[in-house]
């Protein structure tokens, strides 16, 4: 096995602009009609940290996903990278991932903030 240098050819704009392709592909699921609800309402319970974390945590998945690919890359079948006219069967079930990716990170940014009320004093 020869060694390779994957830092020799490492490029930080395919990741930059995976990683904002995601976070605009979350904004506008958010705000569209998939989305009942929008995480930067004021009935959202979850702090600006508590979701900075949870979006962090997910960009660390695609990133990772992004990173190890190449190192499978020679070892899937043919025709999961062959590109044809609509791309390769990897491209078509990346974006498939992502987008059940950002709507599972939809439903864990919202919480419904809970009304507590007083309890009532009955005799």
């Amino acid at each position: 096995m020869a060694d390779v240098d994957y830092l020799q050819y490492f490029s930080w704009w395919t990741f930059a602009i995976a990683a904002a392709g995601y976070t605009a592909m979350l904004l506008f699921l958010n705000n569209s009609r998939w989305s009942p609800q929008d995480i930067f309402s004021k009935q959202n319970a979850k702090s600006l940290l508590g979701m900075t974390t949870i979006h962090l945590a997910f960009l660390a998945i695609l990133l990772a996903y992004l990173w190890t690919m190449p190192h499978f890359y020679f070892q899937m079948p043919n025709w999961s990278y062959e590109r044809g006219r609509d791309g390769s069967g990897l491209d078509i079930l990346s974006i498939i991932a992502m987008t059940a990716m950002a709507m599972t990170e939809i439903r864990l940014l919202y919480a419904k903030k809970r009304e507590f009320s007083a309890p009532s004093e009955e005799i």
